[in-house]
Order: structure tokens, then sequence, then C-alpha cells
């Protein structure tokens, strides 16, 4: 049965998001419908949105949020009406890369995240979605005029008043999850998900490490967050905005703030050099993607050291693979932070909860009709992370 609701659509690459009428023809046999109560904005909207991404317009973007659901797809018994969820991005959880606990890394991700596709009819054997696309025919989601629209942006494109989503991108919480905690909750799929992870899953960084983290946002700052907990000699926060680094959050958890929109080429790497003793940073995290700071970042690394890269799109930022290789350094990338969201989302909210990840202090709050005003004010510098509530 067809389902009427209002999205905001962005019909070309960098055309306006419009609020308007849009129409799911029915919930899949995998699928949820989710009324949420918040949905948060990531630079990959704006990315997507405007054409450089995976997932192109005409579409309707958005993918960190948090609700309630109102109905299930005929195969899905993992969820039930009235269940609060959180929605991240989907995985397949059959393929090799899902059962061994790397879902980011899943066989599948394409085809469940960005090519507005369904997850296909329950298969009649456990080797038949392994073998092949656990996807179907294109999702129908249309615009007022009867227009195909992509959706599912990662599992779920959620700047909707109904989200239809792929159920293995959901995480139910515990029924007495609170409706601000599931406010907050909301931010949690991406982003934050992303840098925390870097931290927990990838570096593990001993105590009295040095670490460098290139980008002020909420990524960067997710990871500085995490990084606190492990007591580093040095954790360095770097960003070319005056004004982010002038309004961080209390709890930051940086030893060091570098202000890198004045530097001329060379000049971060003497800084980091000069803060590490001379010895570079252990470990450098790049949330940014800016080739010269992420050239001097690399650098700075020391010895033996790790980069690893969150986002932005690089095509060349002149590493000279000779001064890689006699470092004896790592470079890697990660998607979401190399985390599994039903087990990781969990832990962020059980750590916020002991006050040791207070990352809701990223957070600004909007009505879902006022999108336009937090873009600007992101863009603008004067907040971080923003949440628009219903």
């Amino acid at each position: 049965m067809p389902i009427q609701t209002e999205a905001y659509v962005v019909h070309e690459a960098h055309g306006p998001f419009k609020l308007e009428q849009v129409q799911y023809q029915d919930v899949g046999e995998h699928e949820l419908l989710v009324e949420p109560v918040a949905v948060s904005l990531c630079h990959t909207d704006v990315l997507a949105s405007g054409g450089s991404f995976m997932m192109t317009p005409p579409m309707i973007p958005g993918h960190e949020s948090s609700g309630i659901v109102k109905q299930v797809g005929s195969h899905v018994t993992a969820f039930a009406p009235g269940d609060k969820v959180i929605l991240s991005f989907a995985s397949c959880h059959t393929c090799r890369a899902c059962l061994s606990g790397h879902a980011p890394y899943c066989k599948y991700l394409q085809e469940l995240n960005f090519s507005s596709k369904r997850l296909a009819p329950t298969p009649t054997s456990p080797t038949s979605t392994a073998s092949s696309p656990p996807t179907t025919s294109t999702a129908p989601c249309t615009d007022s005029t009867g227009a195909h629209l992509n959706n599912f942006f990662f599992g779920q494109s959620s700047l909707a008043r109904l989200v239809l989503a792929h159920e293995n991108g959901a995480i139910k919480l515990d029924p007495s999850v609170s409706k601000d905690e599931l406010i907050k909750f909301a931010s949690l799929g991406c982003g934050i998900q992303t840098g925390a992870g870097a931290v927990l899953n990838i570096i593990k960084p001993g105590p009295s490490s040095t670490i460098a983290i290139i980008g002020a946002g909420a990524v960067g700052l997710a990871a500085s967050f995490m990084a606190s907990l492990y007591s580093p000699h040095r954790l360095i926060l770097i960003d070319n905005s005056a004004t982010k680094l002038a309004n961080l959050p209390e709890k930051h958890g940086a030893t060091h703030l570098i202000d890198s929109s004045n530097l001329k080429e060379g000049e971060l790497v003497e800084k980091l050099m000069e803060l590490t003793d001379g010895e570079g940073v252990e470990y450098v995290i790049d949330a940014v993607g800016s080739p010269q700071v992420l050239r001097d970042g690399h650098r700075a690394m020391a010895k033996g050291g790790m980069i690893v890269t969150l986002g932005g799109i690089v095509k060349d930022c002149g590493i000279i693979i000779n001064e890689h290789l006699v470092k004896g350094g790592t470079w890697r990338g990660t998607h979401q932070g190399d985390s599994v969201p039903r087990m990781f989302i969990p832990k962020m909210i059980q750590l916020w909860r002991g006050g040791k990840f207070p990352f809701d202090s990223l957070l600004s709050y909007y009505k879902f009709e006022e999108l336009h005003k937090a873009l600007e004010d992101v863009h603008a510098g004067k907040i971080i992370k923003p949440v628009l509530t219903f």
C-alpha cells in the first residue's frame, strides 16, 4: 500500500533541499518504516547533494537518525512496531566481512547503501544471499510528479517525516530510553561513530602516546573525546578555523590546539615536531582530507607511526613513497571507524552515560523545517553538529 510523507528532496546536483511530498510504494520484506524523532546532519549529505558522492540526485538525503518503528516488513523478526531505534548504515550480515565482524566492508555495501535498491526476498538457502548481491529492483520512491527518487542513502534516506530503512541498519534500544536521549542518539549513526571508532577500534593508543587530529568538526572531536580516555602525552587538535577552535566544547580532550589557517607550507610540521620533542607524532587522524595538511601530517609522523584517513575526497596529496617506506609507517583508510553499529553504538552510549564520552556537547538543535538555517550555521562555523527535531 503506498505511503505518503514529506521529505527533503534534492532534484539535481548543487540544487536546493526542498521539503515536498514523496511516496513509497510499500514496505519491503526486510524493511522498517520509522517515524523519526530527530535527524542529524552530516557533511556527507552536502557532498551527495552536490553530486560528489556515491549516491547522487535526484535523491532524499539524510543518514543519521533515530525514531520509533511504525511498521515492519513481512520477513522482519528482530523489530516490532513501537521499538525505539537508531539508524546507521546497512550491511548484509551474511558475507565473509560481516560474519568476521567487519560490517563496514560488507561485500554488498554499495548495493545496500548507495544504489537505491532494496533487499531481495528471503533466500531459499543460506548460501544464496552470500553468493549474489542481496538486492532486487530499484526501490519505488517517487516525488509528487511520479518521478523516481534515489533513496536508501546509507540504508535510510532519513530527511523525511517517515523513513523507509533496511532492517540491517537499525539498532534497537532499551524501551526505557527517554525521548530526549533518543533525540541525542540520532547523531551516533555515522560521523561520531567514525571518529570514535578510529581510536577505539583502530589506533588503540597506549598511555603517554602522541596523537594529532586534523579537523575539529564532529568527527575529529569524537576522536578527541575517545583518545583522551587513553591518557595521551600529547593530544593535538588542528583546524583552519579560529572561530571553531575558539568555540570548542569545554571537555574537548586536546592538550594543544593549532590554528593552521595562516601557516605556510612546512610550518605545521615544525610545530608538530616541536610539540613531540623532535620525535614526531605516533598517530595522525585525518578527518578533513586537505592535501597540504595531510602531507604535513605525514612528514611529522613518527617512525613506525600510523595515519588513519576518515573522510574527505583526496586525489593526490604528494606523499613520496620512499619517505613512507623508510619510516616504517602505516597508512590506512576506514569506513565508519571499523565499527559494527549494533555493538559500537551501545558502547558509545555506555561511555556517555558514564560521563566519559560527551558527544552531546557537540549538538545544536533545530526544528525539522529549519534545515537551511542549520546548514548556514554550520558553514559559518557557529555550531558543530546540527540535529533536526520533529
